[in-house]
C-alpha cells in the first residue's frame, strides 16, 4: 500500500484498513505526529486511536530535513522512551531514522562516517560538490512605516533585478525566492503573460492539485538541463516551500536574505547537478536586503537573518557552493525551537479520546514546540453548495435559525457524502489566517512556516468572503464560525467565497475558484464522480430525471439504482469531459448524484459499477473501520449477525498473526470479534436495521440494506423501530459478555471485555450514556465458529447505567499494562 497523508484530511485509508500489508505513507509532521499523540488532524475521536496504534507499532519513521524539525525530532525519540517501559506486544520495533544535508554535529550516528567531498565522491556527485554558486549582496532602501509600500518597493526592486538576469543568454531557468507568500504574489503581478517568458508562482499556499499540474506543465524545463526547449526561458517564483523536495536546478537565483540554513537551502537548488560549472558558465545569483541594513530581531527568522547578512557582508567575497562558503558562525543558524517535556502522564492524558479531557494538551506544542505558531487548517471549495451558501439565500452565521441550520446541515451532509473532501483539493493556511479572512479582516503577511508572525497590517481592504462556511469533520457537515475552527479543521466554501488567484492563496481575491474535486475523486479514488445542477440533469437525461422526481413526490417513493441508470444512460453523449460516462471502465466505481431530485429532505444518489470478485461483507466491515456512530450499521448489504460476528473474529485472529502478537493474543482477539456486535440483537436494533419493522421470525441482522447515503431513510427507521436515539448497542454487548463463561478461555478476559466496548472508539475511558425507560432484557444465542452455542442475556439499562460496567477503570489498568499505542 502506497498513500498519503497531508493537508487535513487522509487521501487514502486503505492502508488503516489492512494493517498486515506493508504500507508506504509520505506525510507531514502534523499530520503523522498528530496522529502519533492521539488527536490526528481531520479524524473523528472515534478513529483516532487506530491511527495511533497502527503508526505507533511497527514501523519506521524517516524524518526528512530534520533541522527543520527539531522539536518533532524530540518528541519522537521520548515516544521512543516511553514505549520501552512497557511490555512489548508482539513485535516492538518502531525506530526513526533522521535525514539531513545539515545534520546536528552531536548526532551519533552519521552516514557516511566522514564527510564526502569532490575527490572521494563518484564522478556525478563529484560535479555537485564542486560546484561554484557566486553571489552579489544587494541593499534595498525602503520606507520604515509602511509594511505594505515596503514590500511593493522591494518587490519592484526584485523583478527589475530578475528581468535583466533572464535576459542573458546563458540564463533559461530563473528562481527567485522570497520570505512571505505577499512578496511573491507582488512579484509575480510584474510580469506579465508572455510567449518568451513563462512565469510561475508556487508557495505552500496551493491546492495539491494545482501544484501538481503546474509542475508537470514546467517539467520540460526542470527536467535536465540536456532536454531542455532551446530558447524557452522561464522564471520561478517561490517562498521557503521549495527549500526541501524540490529537485529544481536553477542557472540563477535572486533570494530574500534570511538565515544561514535557509540559504543553503535555496542554494541547493542552483547549479544542482554541478553541470554549469563543469562546462565553465557558472552564474552569479544575488542575495537582497530589506532596508540599508537587516534589522536586529528578523519576524521569521529572528536576529540570525541580521548576523547572516553582517558575516557575509565582512567575507571578500561569497560563494554558496557546497566546498567554497566557509564556516559562517553558529549565531547565522536560526534558532531551533524545543518541544516540551513529553512525560508518561502528558502520553496517558493524549490517550484519552472519548471523550478527551477539558481542558486538553495541544498536540502543536509537541509538533513545533513553544514558539509562537498556529496550526494550520484546509480550505476547499465545492460547486454543490453554490445554492446552500449563496449570499441570496440571506444567511450569515450569526442568524441562521434552528430550522434553517439544520436544513443547510443535512442538505451539505448528503451532498459530500458522495464525494467527501479529499487532501487534494484544499489548501492549508494557519488558523490566525482563516480567521481573519472569514470575518473580512485583513490577514496580513503569510509565511510558509506556519509560525503564526504577524507583522504591522495592512489598512482594510474590505473584502468578505461569504457567508455561511461549513466544517467537515467524521462524515458531517456543520455550519462554523470562525471561533469554532481548531487545529486541522476542514472548511467547505461555496466557490463564490473567492480567496485564490493563480492557483495560489491570496484572500483579496473575489474571483470563482474552480471546484477540482471530480479529479482529486479520479486520482485519489479512481472513481468518476459526475455533478449535475437540475438543469443539467434534465437536460442530459431528456427530461427522463424531472419525470422520476415528479413520480417520486407524487408517490412518496425513491426512484432506485435500475431507474436512475436508465434516466442517465443519455449522459454518455454529454460534450464535456468531466461528465462523460465513456471512460468509466477505467475506473471501479462510478458515481453521480444531482441536486435537482430531492424528496423532503431526503437526497438521491446514484451508483453503480460495482467491484467484481470481491466479498461484499468484508468491503462492508472494512469501509466502516472507526465510525464515530451508527451509521457503520447502514452498509447498503445485510450479513446475519452470527455470520458477521464469526466473520470478524477470523479476521482479527488471522490479522494479529501476521503481524506478530502470537497465536495466544490472536485467540484473545478472534473471541471479541466474535462477541463485538452481539448487543445488535436488541429487537429494537434489529427492526432499525429492517427500515423500521421489526420481525421476530427473521434471522438476525449485523447491519442494513438501507445504505449511510439515505440520511432520511435511516432517521425515519430509527423513529418508528424505538430504539433510542443515541444508544450505544457496545454497552449492550459488553453487558452480555460481562461476567460470562465464554470469557474462561481468554488469557486476558479484561482486554477482551475493553476490546468489545470501544470498538467503536468510545469507552476510552468513559461511556456514552441516555436515558432509557423502560428496561427491557434481550437474549440472543450465538454458536461461536470454534464453540458451542451459548445463550447471552442483557438488561438495556446498560445503555443509561454504563458505570456498573467499569469501562474506565478497565481502560486504565490496560493502560499501564501494555502503554497507549500499543493498546
Amino acid at each position: 500500500v502506497s498513500t498519503v497523508l497531508r493537508g487535513g484530511t487522509v487521501r487514502d485509508e486503505t492502508w488503516a484498513r489492512r494493517p498486515d500489508v506493508p504500507a508506504l505513507l509520505s506525510s507531514t509532521v502534523d499530520q503523522l505526529g498528530s496522529r502519533l499523540l492521539f488527536r490526528g488532524y481531520g479524524l473523528s475521536p472515534q478513529t483516532a486511536p487506530i491511527h495511533a496504534g497502527l503508526l505507533g507499532n511497527d514501523t519506521l519513521v524517516f524524518l526528512d530535513e530534520v533541522h527543520l524539525s527539531q522539536p518533532f525530532s524530540q518528541t519522537l525519540a521520548r515516544l521512543g522512551e516511553l514505549r520501552s517501559q512497557n511490555s512489548p506486544v508482539g513485535q516492538a520495533r518502531w525506530q526513526v531514522v533522521e535525514l539531513s544535508a545539515t545534520p546536528a554535529t552531536n548526532t551519533k550516528h552519521k552516514f557516511p562516517p566522514q564527510p564526502l567531498t569532490s575527490e572521494s565522491a563518484g564522478p556525478g556527485l563529484a560535479r555537485r560538490l564542486a560546484a561554484r554558486k557566486p553571489v552579489e549582496l544587494v541593499a534595498v532602501t525602503l520606507p520604515k512605516k509602511n509594511w505594505v509600500q515596503a514590500d511593493e518597493k522591494f518587490s519592484l526592486r526584485v523583478a527589475k533585478e530578475a528581468k535583466k538576469t533572464i535576459a542573458n543568454d546563458g540564463c533559461d531557468l530563473l528562481g527567485i525566492v522570497v520570505n512571505r507568500v505577499d512578496t511573491a504574489r507582488r512579484i509575480r503581478n510584474q510580469f506579465p503573460d508572455s510567449d518568451e517568458i513563462e512565469t510561475v508562482l508556487l508557495t505552500g499556499r496551493m491546492r495539491p492539485l494545482d501544484r501538481d499540474d503546474v509542475l508537470q506543465k514546467m517539467g520540460p524545463i526542470l527536467e535536465d538541463r540536456a532536454t531542455r526547449t532551446p530558447g524557452k526561458k522561464m522564471i520561478v517564483v517561490a517562498t521557503q516551500c521549495i527549500e526541501a523536495g524540490a529537485d529544481f536546478d536553477f542557472d540563477g537565483l535572486i533570494t530574500e536574505c534570511a538565515s544561514i540554513d535557509a540559504l543553503r537551502q535555496r542554494f541547493g537548488r542552483v547549479d544542482r547537478s554541478g553541470d554549469r560549472t563543469a562546462d565553465g558558465n557558472p552564474t552569479t545569483s544575488l542575495v537582497m536586503l530589506r532596508g540599508k541594513t537587516a534589522i536586529p530581531d528578523d519576524p521569521i527568522y529572528g536576529p540570525a537573518l541580521a548576523r547572516t547578512w553582517e558575516w557575509m557582508c565582512q567575507q571578500p567575497s561569497i560563494d554558496f557552493g557546497i566546498e567554497y562558503l566557509g564556516n559562517p558562525p553558529p549565531e547565522c543558524i536560526s534558532a531551533k525551537s524545543e518541544a516540551p517535556y513529553l512525560s508518561k502522564l502528558h502520553l496517558r492524558s493524549f490517550a484519552q479520546t472519548s471523550p478527551a479531557p477539558v481542558p486538553d494538551h495541544v498536540p502543536a506544542r509537541w509538533l513545533h514546540g513553544d514558539r509562537q505558531s498556529d496550526p494550520g487548517v484546509s480550505i476547499l471549495w465545492r460547486n454543490e453548495l453554490s445554492d446552500l451558501l449563496s449570499p441570496a439565500r440571506g444567511i450569515h452565521h450569526e442568524d441562521v435559525s434552528v430550522k434553517s441550520r439544520s436544513d443547510i446541515e443535512r442538505r451539505a451532509t448528503q451532498r459530500l457524502a458522495f464525494n467527501p473532501p479529499m487532501s487534494l483539493e484544499m489548501i492549508g493556511i494557519p488558523i490566525w489566517a482563516a480567521r481573519r479572512w472569514l470575518n473580512g479582516t485583513p490577514t496580513g503577511p503569510l509565511t510558509d512556516l506556519d509560525r503564526g508572525d504577524e507583522l504591522e497590517q495592512p489598512e482594510k481592504t474590505g473584502h468578505k468572503t461569504q457567508e455561511p462556511f461549513l466544517l467537515w469533520s467524521g462524515g458531517q457537515a456543520t455550519l462554523g464560525t470562525t471561533a469554532s475552527l481548531r487545529p486541522g479543521s476542514v472548511v467547505v466554501l461555496g466557490p463564490e467565497a473567492g480567496g485564490l488567484k493563480k492557483r495560489n492563496w491570496d484572500p483579496s481575491a473575489t474571483s470563482r475558484v474552480d471546484d477540482v474535486s471530480a479529479e482529486a475523486a479520479r486520482q485519489a479514488r479512481g472513481r468518476m464522480v459526475v455533478m449535475l445542477t437540475p438543469s443539467d440533469a434534465d437536460t442530459a437525461s431528456g427530461g427522463a430525471l424531472a419525470e422520476l422526481e415528479e413520480a417520486a413526490v407524487t408517490t412518496g417513493r425513491l426512484p432506485n439504482e435500475n431507474e436512475c441508470k436508465s434516466a442517465l444512460r443519455a449522459m454518455e453523449d454529454l460534450n464535456d469531459p468531466t461528465t462523460t460516462f465513456k471512460r468509466k471502465a477505467r475506473f471501479r466505481h462510478v458515481s453521480a448524484f444531482t441536486q435537482g431530485i430531492e424528496v423532503g429532505l431526503d437526497f438521491v444518489g446514484m451508483s453503480w459499477l460495482r467491484t467484481d470478485n470481491t466479498d461484499s461483507q468484508t468491503n462492508a466491515g472494512l469501509a466502516g473501520t472507526g465510525s464515530s456512530d451508527d451509521r457503520a450499521s447502514f452498509t447498503g448489504v445485510a450479513p446475519t449477525l452470527s455470520n458477521h460476528l464469526n466473520g470478524v473474529g477470523e479476521w482479527a485472529y488471522h490479522l494479529a498473526l501476521n503481524v506478530g502478537l502470537g497465536a495466544v493474543m490472536a485467540q484473545d482477539l478472534r473471541l471479541a470479534g466474535q462477541l463485538h456486535d452481539i448487543g445488535k440483537a436488541d429487537p429494537r436494533f434489529q427492526a432499525w436495521l429492517r427500515g423500521g419493522i421489526g420481525d421476530a421470525s427473521e434471522e438476525l441482522l449485523a447491519k442494513s440494506a438501507t445504505p449511510s447515503q439515505s440520511s432520511a431513510r435511516m432517521r425515519a427507521a430509527l423513529s418508528q423501530s424505538g430504539y433510542p436515539k443515541g444508544a450505544r448497542h457496545e454497552l449492550l454487548s459488553l453487558a452480555m459478555v460481562t461476567g460470562h463463561e465464554v470469557l474462561a478461555s481468554a488469557n486476558d478476559s479484561e482486554l477482551v471485555m475493553h476490546l468489545v466496548a470501544s470498538h467503536h472508539g468510545y469507552c476510552r475511558p468513559f461511556a456514552p450514556a441516555i436515558v432509557e425507560q423502560p428496561t427491557q432484557e434481550v437474549r440472543v444465542c450465538h454458536k461461536p465458529s470454534e464453540g458451542e452455542r451459548r445463550e447471552f442475556i442483557a438488561q438495556t439499562d446498560a445503555y443509561s447505567n454504563p458505570v456498573e460496567l467499569m469501562t474506565c477503570e478497565r481502560f486504565e489498568s490496560l493502560t499501564a499494562i501494555y502503554g497507549p499505542h500499543q493498546l
